[in-house]
């Protein structure tokens, strides 16, 4: 009979070689655990965008209720624009040039005080120009008052009259308040008049 022993070996030698080859197989799985165990872990996935109808219309409002909010402050600011700009035009106004009919006013007290000699001619292209300074109060400096300007000759023999009674004209008592608006003082503080063949005719 034959003996078993070398079938035994060619057993064990069967089975050595299947536990090689299962360690064999084995081995990648440990590798791959410890490069699982050696990578960071991921960061986690941005959310997808919310597109649903309520979504939507919660953005919507939001939106509105900051275009409202936009708008109302761009009113604001405009209103306060617009106060600032109408404050500027009344102080523009109060130092504007005096009216027609604030010159009118003052130019009627005038003639009033225009008091020529008698016989006095002046011709219709004859004039005189009178300058003044006037104080806060519109009561005329008399030492400032003076001639600064006139075509009428030297030769003239009315110019002496006529010259004198241009300048008289602010002296009278009646004049020496002259109806000006106080609140345009630095439109009439140096006071000009012209005095021509009108005064005579009027």
């Amino acid at each position: 009979k034959p003996k078993l022993k070398p079938k035994l070996k060619k057993t064990s030698s069967n089975n050595q070689n299947t536990d090689v080859q299962v360690r064999t197989k084995l081995q990648p799985k440990l590798n791959n655990t410890n490069k699982d165990v050696e990578i960071s872990p991921k960061p986690l996935p941005k959310p997808e965008p919310d597109m649903s109808l309520a979504s939507i219309y919660k953005d919507l409002r939001n939106e509105q209720s900051n275009n409202v909010i936009d708008e109302n402050t761009k009113e604001k600011k405009e209103e306060k624009k617009k106060t600032n700009i109408t404050s500027e035009k009344e102080i523009e106004s109060k130092n504007s040039e005096l009216s027609i009919s604030e010159l009118d006013l003052v130019l009627q007290q005038l003639r009033g005080c225009f008091n020529p000699q008698a016989g006095t001619i002046i011709e219709k292209d004859e004039m005189v120009v009178i300058t003044a300074q006037i104080d806060r109060n519109a009561r005329v400096k008399t030492d400032t008052i003076q001639i600064s300007d006139t075509n009428i000759d030297k030769n003239n023999p009315y110019y002496k009259s006529i010259t004198e009674s241009a300048m008289r004209t602010l002296y009278n008592p009646a004049c020496s308040i002259l109806k000006l608006p106080k609140e345009k003082y630095d439109n009439w503080k140096k006071l000009t008049i012209k005095f021509d063949y009108s005064w005579i005719t009027k």
